[in-house]
């Protein structure tokens, strides 16, 4: 049977209401804080945001885990810091 997959620490930040480019700010700023196989969940509601999440965890070599849309509008983003 194969391990499960656990992050040292879970960290999250409620985004919601925010809009650009503070949601990529406030992201890349937590990431940085992040110590390696910790994972940061982002919730937001901003889809030019969530877009830009993504290009950041690609660029940065970071572990996009998941996107999933929790509510209508609103959207969890899972990032791994390796």
């Amino acid at each position: 049977m194969a391990e499960r997959w656990q992050p040292r620490r879970k960290h999250t930040l409620d985004l919601k209401g925010y809009s650009c480019p503070y949601p990529q700010l406030l992201t890349m700023k937590k990431l940085k804080e992040l110590s390696s196989g910790d994972v940061l969940e982002v919730v937001l509601d901003s889809p030019p945001s969530l877009t830009t999440i993504q290009g950041i965890a690609k660029r940065d070599g970071l572990r996009q885990i998941s996107i999933e849309e929790i509510s209508p509008h609103i959207w969890k983003v899972t990032i791994e810091k390796l």
